[in-house]
């Protein structure tokens, strides 16, 4: 099983899919593997108190990893904007070049390669994210 690593990221890109839905391409490090399906935890800061300066904490939401683990160098997300949501309200809120903390990979929500039967993927919404990663790592790897 692969280990958990923590690390600064950068935007390298951004695209709004739709008003709500935003995609993000992420800096990751050499050493940063994971498998299609598995997800990151991003911390995003958040304001507990009236001072700006002193009173804030971070909490911790996770995204699935949309890329395939044969791209190096970088992981990309899909974020959905939630109302009053404040991983998704952060995440649209960034630009290009801003920076995040990252940690991950987890999850055991990954393919069974020894499985010979035919794969079927049925998902709503932002929940296609570890799927595109599945489809996109399967086409690459030459499965049929």
């Amino acid at each position: 099983m692969l280990k958990f690593k923590k690390f600064t990221s950068k935007i390298l890109d951004i695209k709004n899919l739709s008003r709500l839905i935003r995609h993000l391409k992420l800096f990751t490090p050499n050493n940063f593997n994971f498998t299609a399906g598995q997800f990151v935890n991003i911390e995003i800061p958040i304001q507990i108190g009236e001072n700006k300066t002193t009173d804030k904490k971070t909490i911790k939401r996770s995204y699935s990893i949309v890329s395939s683990p044969f791209e190096k160098d970088y992981i990309e997300l899909i974020v959905k904007r939630v109302e009053n949501g404040p991983g998704s309200t952060f995440l649209h809120s960034l630009k290009k070049g801003d920076e995040l903390t990252i940690t991950g990979p987890f999850g055991n929500f990954i393919l069974n390669e020894d499985n010979n039967k035919d794969l079927v993927f049925i998902s709503t919404g932002t929940g296609i994210a570890p799927f595109m990663s599945m489809i996109a790592y399967l086409i690459k790897s030459g499965t049929k």
